[in-house]
């Protein structure tokens, strides 16, 4: 279910929502505001996800994986997924 959410935006800044609205072949300026939020989103979980990386190659050395851990982990993935 979608929530509304109502802004109010400079004369300019609105022209230029719904130029970029037709441009792109949206049905309507609010579908380019979502994509624009979704997109935002996106970069953000992105860089998010490559800070992890980096974290975990800079916490020390490589410790070999076996068959078993790569097991264990997919179990604990599933479990976090879904305890939500």
């Amino acid at each position: 279910m979608a929530a509304e959410l109502h802004i109010s935006l400079p004369e300019s800044l609105l022209a230029w929502v719904q130029e970029q609205a037709t441009a792109q072949g949206l049905a309507s300026s609010a579908e380019f505001v979502v994509q624009v939020l979704t997109n935002e989103r996106r970069r953000q979980l992105k860089l998010r996800v490559e800070q992890e990386i980096r974290a975990g190659l800079e916490s020390g050395p490589a410790i070999p994986m076996t068959a078993d851990d790569w097991v264990a982990i997919r179990r604990e993935t599933e479990a976090r997924i879904n305890a939500r």
